[in-house]
């Protein structure tokens, strides 16, 4: 039950932005060293100012915290990142009066990177219920960046519920927006716009739906290589399909439905499943179909519109790359004739060859006397 605000994890040991992967200590505390708090948005924003670092209730079944996903409890607070680093940019004002923002939102703040020239800021949103599950959580962090991909530019790689967040750098900037939590109302009515939106997204089923595999490929020997291989097999499937796609026609004043749509949802959705396993990140995606889209449309807002709408439906069913290993493993011996990289061996000298003696100067050989100089003669 709600007591006062919201429930959230206070790290306040480490101030400032540290390098992890070096900073071990750092690490070890932004992993385990969190206490539990029930806070107002006011309070929070005091923290977040402090330079403090936060998350979501994850305990282990003796009682410690564990920011790890097998850990996870509940949320109450969901952070939205804006790094600006790709796609359109937009300022920290222009965020802040965002209509969804305004009404929904509880907090802007700066991020320890930020810059006056270049701005990399947060929006969180404080929930008046708690999702206790990762499946519901992800869902709803899922839509967010959905609801708010329209007009800012989120960071679709944060999406672990268990992710944590600094709080601002120094001298930031913190804006409390709404002191009250975003009402179950609201957070129902969005995951009923982001759900229907998903369905609407969801391609049709075709009569010979194409794989990724469907043409025989040498793969490389090093996993690394092969996951590479495998995001630019299925960039090309998603360009071809909409690029072969038809609009739709009139003839004889009746209207012949195309494919178009279905191609474009066909496409996102497959590439989707590629970003939230961690294969391709979402602006990569997005570059990719918005190439092919723009040499068959006729509205290249909407048909775009259509393909964000794909991606983030394709985003609710991971493609994996184990998932990939397993088909291409599982095609590669339906073939008929299986495809064997050849290895050859060093070639080795014959030990019973025949040694031929060097060539020498034949002793019978004729010699040619050197031609002398022609003697020139004066005519009188």
């Amino acid at each position: 039950m709600n007591k006062i605000g919201i429930y959230v994890a206070i790290n306040d040991e480490i101030i400032g932005k540290r390098d992890l992967p070096t900073d071990k200590s750092a690490a070890a505390s932004l992993t385990y060293k969190y206490k539990p708090y029930w806070v107002t948005v006011v309070e929070l924003a005091g923290h977040i100012q402090a330079r403090h670092n936060f998350t979501c209730i994850c305990l282990t079944p003796s009682g410690r915290f564990h920011r790890k996903g097998e850990h996870f409890k509940e949320i109450w607070l969901v952070g939205i990142d804006c790094d600006n680093d790709e796609g359109s940019y937009i300022s920290f004002d222009a965020a802040l009066a965002d209509d969804f923002v305004q009404r929904c939102a509880a907090i802007l703040y700066t991020s320890p990177s930020h810059r006056e020239d270049f701005h990399k800021f947060r929006i969180l949103f404080a929930l008046a219920v708690a999702f206790k599950t990762e499946a519901a959580a992800r869902e709803f962090i899922l839509a967010l960046h959905w609801r708010l991909s329209r007009t800012i530019i989120c960071d679709p790689s944060c999406k672990e519920p268990w992710r944590f967040f600094y709080g601002t750098g120094e001298g930031g900037r913190v804006e409390v927006i709404n002191t009250e939590p975003m009402s179950e109302d609201a957070i129902n009515e969005l995951l009923a716009e982001y759900r229907a939106a998903m369905e609407a997204a969801r391609p049709k089923a075709t009569a010979s739906e194409p794989t990724p595999f469907t043409q025989s490929v040498r793969f490389s020997d090093r996993a690394a290589a092969r996951k590479v291989q495998y995001v630019e097999q299925a960039s090309r499937w998603a360009t071809n399909i909409i690029h072969d796609s038809k609009p739709p026609v009139f003839s004889d004043g009746k209207k012949i439905s195309g494919n178009r749509h279905n191609a474009r949802l066909r496409a996102g959705y497959l590439l989707g499943g590629y970003i939230v396993s961690g294969l391709l990140s979402y602006v990569e995606a997005e570059a990719v179909l918005a190439n092919a889209v723009s040499a068959n449309t006729d509205n290249f807002s909407a048909a775009m519109q259509t393909v964000r709408d794909a991606l983030h439906s394709g985003m609710m069913k991971p493609i994996t790359f184990e998932q990939l290993e397993a088909e291409r493993k599982r095609f590669v011996a339906s073939l008929k004739v299986k495809i064997v990289t050849p290895r050859l061996r060093p070639l080795i000298r014959p030990s019973n060859g025949v040694r031929l003696a060097k060539p020498l100067r034949p002793a019978n050989g004729l010699h040619l006397a050197q031609p002398a100089k022609p003697v020139i003669r004066r005519v009188r």
